[in-house]
């Protein structure tokens, strides 16, 4: 039984690195077609063509959502198109737009990141994954990297090699439940603090 606020994809291949190394995605190609892009929606700005995230016949492309992966990817080597480098793109010209002043480069190894401004910048917009059939949002708080003793934040995302990954920072404060006999996935928002020991 969903609850109000719970989302269902289904056809979604869903488990650690280790588990799908061996998956024979080929025969699975057309049952994912469309799982993920950021163009799903009429709000997106970035205009991804459907079909752009599907697994490949090489297998490579998709999206998977792993537990060990703490920092999300998006791949930048889509036939025909760096999805990494046009995010980064929206991103920087969303904050240029501010006239946010840019770091070099930091320990934390983030390509794109932004020296706060005393008293602080408050405009952080959210990620938005669009799966067919469900929007996977990711608050503002947690599609950034904020070093507050440093005064900078950076967009927490890095590229990925062949395949785009959905990591553990952006999956704080929801509840992921892969229902391995319909073969999806549910997810809702949760107070994740609010968890009580068994």
């Amino acid at each position: 039984m969903l609850k109000d606020n719970e989302v269902y994809v289904k056809d979604l291949i869903f488990g650690c690195s280790d588990d799908t190394q061996n998956a024979n995605f080929e025969k699975k190609v057309g049952v994912l077609s469309g799982i993920m892009g950021f163009s799903r929606s009429p709000d997106s700005i970035l205009g991804f063509e459907p079909g752009l995230f599907d697994i490949r016949q090489d297998g490579s492309g998709g999206i998977f959502i792993d537990s060990g992966t703490v920092i999300s990817k998006i791949d930048q080597d889509i036939v025909g198109r760096n999805a990494y480098r046009a995010v980064m793109g929206a991103f920087q010209s969303y904050y240029d737009a501010f006239k946010l002043e840019r770091m070099g480069q930091i320990n934390e190894g983030f390509q794109l990141c932004y020296k706060n401004r005393p008293g602080g910048f408050t405009g952080y917009p959210f990620l938005v994954y669009h799966f067919e059939g469900a929007q996977y949002v990711v608050d503002p708080e947690n599609v950034h990297y904020f070093n507050v003793d440093q005064g900078y934040f950076c967009v927490a995302l890095k590229a990925g090699n062949g395949i785009s990954i959905l990591g553990s920072w952006f999956r704080q404060n929801k509840r992921i439940i892969y229902d391995g006999n319909t073969n999806a996935l549910q997810f809702y928002y949760e107070q994740c603090s609010s968890d009580a020991s068994p």
